[in-house]
């Protein structure tokens, strides 16, 4: 066994052989050529090389299994070449050619550091030492003895076969910030390419990782590795981190992105109301009344117009841009489409392409169908590259707007969805598609649209929201079972409107309802507001929702034991749109935090220790919490959520995520000042480097900053380069 307990009673070098040498710095410019990830706060290089080979040895406290582990690193990266010894904590052997890994105390090495360093290092701060007969780790704490094992990592070269040179030098370093943390969207790959990549983020002193992970909703299952329960792989990746001193933190994805809990319980994703919609008896079953079609004329673009457009529709934009024509090349059907061309590098919005006014009802919901296809569309934004539906009022105001973003079209032709419920005062809707930044080619051709009122899609039904049928002058409520009897459709995630079987309703021929009359029917359905299938929020008034969250939220403090969770609840798209909320009459403010609330006080009733993270989006008022109809474009109520913020548990750690440079310049500035007056502490998030290091010189010395965030959106793979960055500007701002 190569860990040799070696515990020594009597020295033959005395302590004074590590204190005694009487070197130099070097200039800076030598100094210079020393390279460490994350840079180290101080840094001095003294002019000499120590070489290391086989009889060196690691020399560490046989009681204490943290800093062993380290050792066992280190050993590790030299090929298993060194021995290591653990030996008593007051040791009094030889200690040259050693590489001590040492208390504060300085029980191993003979030299306690200063009180003034000591005040530094806190408990993740490190002191390395390469002396011309020996290297020395100094640290107050386990984090710290393994970052100075990374460090030194970075330092050592192989000189020849089981040989090494490190440069004489002496590094006082410690982080600026205490967390320094990873986004991850999901796990992927095997267990052992997951330990590679923990591997490589404890390297560059990364501690903190939250998972958002739909395996923590299914522990019972073998979703990550065939054959193992998620359960077991998840307590071995949380304890595989542990050791290299990053703490995994459980993200339970909710409210806004409720893919997972929508999969266990798709009754609680928030629907819209359809309220009393006419539907007539036919062979004893229930068929609207209104018509569900809307003719479009020349839909398909096969008329053409004047020039190169299309009959019936309209182009507008600065004379000269010719970014819209008929393709009468590429078609979906028939012999034409429509194609947009925007030029790289993007200088101008585009023309905008119009369908002039459809007549519409009040408050009820539709879908516009297109098909497009495109050859690389390059967008900053779901909002760039677009088809819109605009409701106008009898004045001709527009009421409120809905997107359709093209960054969702396939490279050949394709269906994208765009469902919407008219406001009250609006009378008809303008269809246009346009792009106001980013490059590509998109085609798109045969429109539709058609009302859902009566279509009994998706039909919740749960003991707060079901299928309510009264007569025509809504004094008489009929009954299930004796006036009618319901046929179950399919409601499942992610709720497609064309795939999922409907709803049907039957009269009984016993009850009170006559063949042929006419009554109204009232339900709650779900359907997408996004073309992102995970974009769906769950309704926050269906008390299904929490008993899934806190059975899931249970289980997962329980089997992982984690310090943080995080609930997610960034990119709420539509809230107050079904009964369940609308009947209650709270504000979209009031709705957001009474769920925090609701989480926050779960969380505690089973573990008081555990501490709440979540995304700040919709709380910041610089953020998307400071629109006030941002909920109205996905058909939900107006109000900004923003309000949500001093109802939220103060303890809540908010994650404060900023990408765009606009954003960084002017609002970013504002929220740490604002954190910090109502008493939260947060991390600032940001996906490159340039967000990564604004974010550290703006929280520099800012209590309230727990640390920095990088996010990996667009995967591990493309984002190594923001990885890094957040090591360095994690660990010293600058």
């Amino acid at each position: 066994m190569w860990l040799r307990l070696n515990i020594q009673s009597a020295g033959i070098v005395a302590v004074a052989v590590l204190s005694a040498f009487g070197v130099l710095p070097v200039s800076d410019g030598a100094a210079a050529a020393v390279s460490i990830v994350p840079a180290p706060q101080q840094l001095t290089q003294y002019d000499y090389t120590v070489t290391l080979d086989t009889t060196w040895r690691i020399l560490v406290s046989a009681g204490d299994p943290d800093a062993v582990f380290a050792a066992q690193q280190l050993r590790g990266y030299l090929h298993d070449q060194l021995e290591i010894v653990a030996t008593s904590y007051m040791f009094t052997g030889n200690r040259e050619r050693c590489i001590v890994l040492d208390s504060a105390a300085g029980g191993l090495s003979g030299r306690a550091p200063s009180a003034e360093t000591l005040a530094r290092l806190g408990r993740q701060g490190y002191l390395l030492e390469v002396f011309p007969a020996a290297i020395v780790i100094t640290a107050q704490a386990a984090p710290g003895i393994f970052y100075g094992v990374q460090s030194l990592r970075q330092l050592l070269r192989a000189s020849r076969p089981a040989s090494w040179s490190v440069p004489g030098l002496r590094i006082v370093d410690y982080p600026s910030l205490p967390l320094r943390g990873i986004h991850l969207l999901g796990l992927s790959g095997t267990l052992q390419e997951m330990r590679k990549k923990i591997d490589f983020l404890s390297h560059l002193k990364i501690n903190a990782a939250i998972i958002s992970e739909d395996s923590f909703w299914e522990l019972e299952k073998d979703t990550l590795v065939p054959g193992t329960r998620n359960k077991f792989v998840l307590q071995e990746l949380f304890a595989y981190a542990r050791q290299r001193h990053i703490e995994p933190i459980s993200e339970l994805q909710s409210f806004g992105i409720a893919v997972a809990l929508l999969r266990k319980d798709p009754h609680a994703g928030e629907g819209v109301w359809i309220r009393d919609e006419p539907f007539v008896w036919r062979d004893d079953f229930a068929v609207p009344q209104r018509a569900a079609d809307i003719p479009l004329k020349n839909a398909g673009f096969e008329l053409a117009g004047r020039g190169c457009f299309p009959s019936g529709w309209q182009v507008r934009g600065k004379p000269g841009q010719a970014d819209w024509r008929r393709d009468t090349s590429t078609a979906r059907s028939g012999h034409s489409s429509m194609t947009l061309s925007v030029s790289a590098p993007f200088a101008r919005p585009s023309k905008e392409l119009c369908f002039p006014d459809i007549a519409v009802e009040p408050e009820a919901l539709y879908q516009l169908r297109c098909y497009a296809k495109k050859k690389t569309v390059a967008v900053g934004a779901d909002r760039d590259f677009a088809v819109r539906v605009s409701q106008i009022d009898a004045a001709g105001n527009v009421l409120a707007a809905h997107y359709l973003p093209l960054q969702y079209a396939q490279d050949s032709w394709s269906a994208l969805d765009l469902n919407f419920q008219t406001l009250p005062a609006a009378v008809s809707v303008q269809i246009s598609a346009a792009c106001t930044q980013g490059s590509g080619t998109v085609w798109l051709d045969d429109f539709s649209l058609r009302c859902l009122d009566g279509a009994l899609i998706n039909v919740v039904r749960t003991e707060a929201s079901d299928i309510c049928v009264t007569d025509q002058n809504k004094t008489v409520v009929y009954e299930e079972g004796r006036d009618y009897r319901v046929l179950n459709g399919e409601l499942r995630h992610a709720y497609g409107v064309s795939h999922n079987r409907p709803t049907r309703v039957m009269r009984l021929p016993q009850g009170r309802i006559d063949p042929g009359q006419v009554v109204l029917i009232s339900y709650d359905c779900i359907v997408p507001f996004h073309p992102a299938e995970w974009m769906t929020p769950y309704c926050p008034s269906e008390p299904r929702t929490y008993a899934v969250f806190s059975g899931v939220l249970r289980d997962v403090i329980g089997a992982l034991r984690p310090r943080y969770v995080s609930i997610g609840h960034d990119d709420i798209f539509g809230m107050c749109r079904d009964s369940r909320c609308r009947k209650r009459n709270l504000s979209p403010a009031a709705l957001l935090a009474e769920d925090v609330q609701g989480l926050v006080s779960c969380v505690r009733q089973i573990d008081p220790a555990v501490r709440v993270m979540m995304w700040d989006d919709m709380l910041n008022p610089w953020h998307t919490g400071g629109v006030p109809d941002f909920q109205v474009s996905y058909s939900g109520a107006p109000g900004a959520t923003g309000g949500a913020l001093d109802l939220v548990p103060p303890d809540v750690i908010l994650l404060s995520w900023w990408y765009d440079a606009q954003d960084l310049q002017k609002k970013m500035e504002k929220t740490p000042a604002l954190y910090a007056a109502k008493s939260f502490e947060y991390l600032g998030a940001g996906w490159k480097e340039e967000s990564l290091q604004l974010w550290a010189r703006k929280v520099e010395g800012q209590p309230a900053c727990r640390g920095l965030l990088v996010t990996t959106w667009d995967g591990w793979d493309n984002n190594n380069a923001g990885i890094r960055a957040l090591a360095e500007h994690g660990w010293s701002a600058r």
